[in-house]
């Protein structure tokens, strides 16, 4: 019968997936991109009472309205598209390494925004969202390299959703460590 030849072949797909998802590679890389979004959480939640501060909402508004957008954008693009041409002459282990040193990149340019007076502590958001974000593309790319052909796009959907469950969840422990 048509109908279960689909459960059966949907089943098989969802114990490959939940298979695939168990592999120790797969599940550090899902921890470390749930950890890596609640970072970008917190720091959504949080840039407006930073900022305003010391500076004027139309101020805040003006920069942290295009910066994140147009910056994290160009980063997670470059962020793939950098790995993907590492991974021609060095394998699958390049994408790693494009990870480590694209959230090295971006931390001295975040510390900036913290401490540098307006324009400037705007301004080093732009390189910090173009590294920080790169994240994204490398993650996005691990994941088709880890995934099995038959599960790569259900695999990116999980994923994604296993980092929104994380980072989203983890910004209640924002809240808790605050009040202790």
């Amino acid at each position: 019968n048509r109908f279960e030849r689909r459960v059966k072949d949907l089943l098989s797909k969802m114990v490959l997936l939940l298979k695939t998802f168990i592999m120790p590679g797969m599940l550090t890389l899902c921890i470390a991109g749930g950890i890596r979004n609640a970072g970008g959480y917190v720091w959504a939640y949080n840039t407006q009472p930073f900022f305003s501060l010391k500076n004027s909402d139309t101020t805040i508004a003006a920069y942290m309205s295009v910066i994140p957008l147009v910056a994290g954008s160009i980063g997670a693009v470059v962020g793939g598209i950098i790995s993907d041409v590492l991974v021609k002459g060095r394998g699958p282990a390049a994408r790693i390494w494009v990870l480590i040193g694209s959230q090295l990149l971006a931390a001295p340019f975040a510390a900036g925004a913290l401490f540098l007076p307006a324009p400037w502590c705007f301004l080093t958001l732009i390189p910090s969202n173009v590294f920080g974000e790169m994240w994204v593309g490398v993650a996005s790319a691990m994941i088709v390299d880890l995934a099995p052909t038959v599960i790569r796009t259900s695999s990116i959907a999980v994923y994604l959703f296993i980092i929104t469950v994380i980072g989203g969840n983890l910004t209640f422990l924002y809240h808790f460590c605050r009040k202790v």
